[in-house]
């Protein structure tokens, strides 16, 4: 009995052995191994066969040098080979997923260190596991090693530690990713408002990416000042209050609107307004239409002023009698808003364009014919030099002036200007024993600073000429330009960038890849015509070729996809299965009270 248990055992074990092999090949076909990796796994195959083999080989020759009989050597060494092929196989799987992902985690590496966003990486504790220069950066940190082995709680104060773990936590548990606003907290104990995006990692971390706020919400709040600012100056204008009765004439006419004009109060009462207004038909128009009922909104030019004008029939007796009217002058409103929209549409001009005289030049066109600034100029900081070069000139100063001066330290108001960051009116520059040009035509100035780039200048011939609302427009259409000047920089140094990336990709297309192949070739070839030792030096050219082949192509696609020039390929995804995964894997229980503080995690 015993006898045909070991005979069928000696027989069936090296089928099994067998199996379990054509089995593993056939899941390594499927498997999304490289060819490359397949070829070292199949190596480290190849090498636990021949190893096991040497070692049974070695056990049986001593065995039969003792004189001992061996009767079964040829199970022994089969099945020895077929274990030693085995364990090759999974250490050749493994050494093959180890590789994959100390690749993968180099490029991840290197793609938060260059990102200008601060990115981290966190455990399922909430601890930071790699962090960028960036990241430590906003929080006031030089080294972001201090951040390594600590929790996310360093970075808010406890207020805001209690609102993630309370709004957010639960939404980016059900939903596996969560963006908005957060109060962060710097090293020196200040605190400033941040963009904030989490995302839920597969082994339940995070990746954290974060971003200053301060300097938007500081742009949005000057923008809204400005805006009210500019609000009240158009709503606190002086109006006329009139009454016209059914026969069309004047009863009432009083406001504060009419000393503007050079008129008297009730100067007009009991004319007729088809002898005042015989020259604006409109205005008969609307006052006849307000007598059938209907209140009426008009605009129109009269006295060389515009008006907007509100017509509202007063009933007596269930009949109108009379039509009530509010005039509002909105000549300088309407100036104001035409000039808005025009700078609106010079600024999407400035925003387009991508060199700064281009967008210098567009600037000081919208304030001569936008805003009323005829004599206007911008001069730019030099990048080598400390002094202030003019780049741009209205049409009226070129005509005025011809050319423009060069401004430096201490010699003109402009840099005054420049290096203090303030806006200046001048109501007569040549009052002003420290202006640039002692002779100059010039009377009123207004200078604006345009931040870090340089000034925005408007002059004029007369003194007191500009007012708050010039000062007003001024500095919207500095900031502007500004915004324009801001974006081109960006836009260079990302082309440059782009640049840097596609002549390395063109380097690795032609000159490595191409230098490899060649290379690969030859070993190829000299492994038909090489044997021994040689020949697995070929070989061995052979398979390192191929990986240096298949890591620049992989090198080459992710150039390619941050430069927008490969053709990525798309697969779809089943959304439900993956949000089934995300909300199973990433549930966890509700901390008790006792354990909350312990287990917050971000």
């Amino acid at each position: 009995m015993q006898t045909l248990l070991g005979r069928i055992i000696e027989a069936g074990l090296p089928l099994v052995m067998a199996f379990v092999i054509v089995s593993a090949s056939y899941w390594l076909s499927q498997s999304e191994f490289s060819e490359s990796e397949m070829l070292r796994i199949a190596g480290w195959f190849i090498l636990g066969l021949i190893g096991m083999a040497v070692v049974t080989g070695w056990i049986i020759s001593h065995q039969i040098i003792r004189g001992v009989g061996f009767h079964h050597w040829h199970f022994v060494t089969a099945s020895s080979m077929t274990v030693g092929g085995m364990a090759g196989f999974l250490i050749g799987v493994y050494d093959g997923k180890r590789r994959d992902q100390h690749r993968e985690a180099e490029r991840a590496q290197q793609a938060i260190g260059a990102s200008m966003d601060g990115i981290a990486i966190l455990n399922e504790k909430g601890e930071y596991e790699s962090v960028n220069q960036a990241h430590a950066e906003v929080y006031g940190y030089d080294d972001p090693g201090v951040f390594i082995g600590k929790t996310w709680h360093i970075c808010y104060t406890e207020t805001e530690v209690e609102r993630v773990e309370e709004e957010v936590m639960p939404q980016l548990s059900a939903e596996g990713r969560w963006r908005g606003e957060l109060t962060g907290l710097r090293r020196d104990g200040s605190t400033f408002p941040q963009e904030l995006t989490l995302s839920l990692r597969p082994d339940g971390g995070l990746i954290c990416v974060v971003r200053d706020a301060t300097e938007r919400k500081e742009r949005e709040q000057q923008l809204a000042t400005r805006e009210q600012r500019l609000r009240t100056i158009v709503e606190n204008v002086p109006v006329i209050l009139f009454a016209v009765d059914r026969n069309h004439e004047i009863t009432l006419q009083v406001g504060k609107g009419l000393d503007d004009v050079g008129v008297e109060q009730n100067q007009m009462v009991g004319e007729s307004i088809n002898d005042v207004f015989d020259n604006s038909p409109e205005v008969i128009d609307a006052i006849d239409r307000s007598f059938d009922g209907e209140a009426v909104d008009i605009t129109i030019d009269f006295w060389e002023r515009t008006y907007q004008v509100w017509y509202e029939p007063i009933a007596n007796g269930g009949q109108i009698t009379n039509v009530i009217g509010v005039a509002m002058d909105v000549t300088e409103r309407d100036k104001r808003e035409r000039g808005i929209r025009a700078l609106h549409d010079a600024t999407r001009k400035m925003m387009q364009a991508t060199d700064r005289e281009t967008i210098c030049q567009i600037s000081v066109d919208s304030a001569q014919n936008a805003l009323g600034l005829s004599m206007s100029a911008i001069w730019l900081h030099a990048d080598d030099e400390p002094q202030l070069e003019p780049v741009a000139l209205s049409d009226r100063a070129r005509e005025l002036f011809g050319g423009a001066p060069t401004f430096e330290p201490g010699n003109s108001i402009a840099w005054q200007v420049y290096e203090s960051g303030e806006p200046r009116v001048f109501n007569d520059i040549s009052r002003e024993t420290n202006r640039f040009n002692p002779e100059t035509k010039l009377r009123g100035e207004l200078i604006v600073p345009i931040a870090e780039y340089g000034v925005l200048t408007s002059g004029s011939t007369d003194p007191g000429r500009f007012n708050e609302a010039d000062v007003m427009l001024a500095q919207l259409l500095a900031a502007n330009t500004r915004s324009a000047l801001d974006r081109a920089e960006r836009e260079a140094a990302l082309q440059r960038q782009t640049d840097q990336m596609e002549f390395f990709n063109s380097i690795l297309r032609h000159d490595v890849l191409n230098g490899m192949t060649v290379i690969r070739g030859r070993a190829e070839f000299l492994t038909e015509e090489l044997e021994g030792e040689q020949l697995r030096d070929a070989q061995t050219v052979v398979r390192w070729s191929d990986d240096v082949i298949t890591i620049v192509q992989r090198v080459r696609k992710v150039l390619e996809a941050l430069t927008g020039t490969g053709d990525p390929q798309l697969e779809s995804v089943d959304r439900r299965q993956s949000c089934t995964r995300k909300s199973t894997v990433f549930r966890r229980p509700t901390p008790t009270l006792r354990s909350r503080r312990t287990s917050r995690r971000l």
